[in-house]
């Protein structure tokens, strides 16, 4: 009886032995990358020409936390003029901004941004333009479009969860679209 089970032991043991070629039962993993490979620069950029005038420049530094997972800081940047039958208008909205990454699939992903820009905006009480900091947490997702090694060019939809029609800096719609690229 003891015999049996020593052979049965061994019998089980053998079977669990890693065999030379086979990577099935390897333990080794592939090394991190070095922090600096995780680096991510990048940004956005836009423009419009006509009687609306729109610029934007939206440099971003962000960080892979993980395969799928990014994080990042930036600077926003807009020059809008707009000319229409009172006048010209024209001003620059400018802040920091922060947002988080997750690819869904390798072109697909969610993303939340938020950004705190001062805008020159109407004051009525007292009845002149006056520069205020708006908060604008955006909620979205968008289209990855990969080139080379870790680079690629990314179209984002973005949806505003402080809109009010008609309040700066994007009083127009709710919707925030963007290009960028990531290198």
């Amino acid at each position: 009886m003891i015999v049996l089970a020593l052979c049965l032991t061994a019998s089980f043991t053998a079977q669990a032995q890693y065999v030379e070629g086979d990577d099935t039962l390897s333990t080794q993993q592939e090394p991190r990358p070095e922090w600096r490979d995780r680096i991510i620069p990048g940004g956005n950029f836009g423009a419009s020409f006509g009687n609306i005038t729109f610029v934007q420049l939206a440099p971003l530094i962000g960080y892979r936390l993980t395969d799928r997972a990014s994080a990042g800081l930036g600077f926003n940047y807009i020059y809008m003029r707009v000319r229409d039958q009172w006048g010209t208008y024209s001003s620059s909205l400018y802040g920091p901004r922060s947002y988080g990454r997750y690819m869904l699939t390798p072109n697909l992903f969610a993303q939340g941004e938020f950004e705190y820009l001062n805008v020159e905006a109407y004051d009525p009480l007292i009845n002149d333009y006056a520069r205020r900091w708006f908060s604008i947490p955006l909620l979205g997702g968008g289209f990855m479009v990969p080139f080379g090694q870790r680079g690629g060019f990314s179209f984002t939809a973005l949806y505003n969860l402080n809109h009010q029609p008609g309040v700066p800096p994007y009083g127009g719609s709710p919707f925030v679209i963007r290009t960028g690229f990531s290198f």
